[in-house]
């Protein structure tokens, strides 16, 4: 019993340290392209139609690169919870195999003293 609880808060352990650190880098990539996007905009111009394309086309850069940054990382991420996940699942089919021949240990042991 220890050794699943042990096993499941090891499971939430990860699964929320993923998902911190998923947050996290995902709040200062927000950050450094924001900051990155005042840099290039340029000063007032007397025609608003040039500033219009200039946030367009500076959203259309910043998009390219969150994608080029962003989906490499997220790929080798997906991995490495899918490595996890198997490895996850080849433990707990052991616990389970384990816990099964407890069991049946103990039901014939108590069947023999009966």
């Amino acid at each position: 019993m220890n050794m699943l609880l042990l096993l499941l808060s090891g499971i939430l352990f990860a699964f929320l340290f993923v998902f911190w650190k998923s947050r996290f880098q995902s709040s200062v990539g927000e950050m450094s392209s924001n900051s990155t996007s005042l840099a290039l905009v340029r000063p007032t111009s007397s025609t608003g139609s040039t500033k219009s394309n200039t946030d367009k086309s500076l959203s259309v850069i910043n998009l390219s690169r969150d994608i080029l940054i962003n989906s490499p990382h997220m790929i080798t991420m997906q991995k490495r919870i899918l490595v996890n996940l198997r490895i996850v699942e080849y433990k707990l089919a052991e616990l389970e195999h384990f816990l099964v021949i407890k069991g049946l240990n103990g039901a014939l042991v108590n069947w023999k003293s009966d």
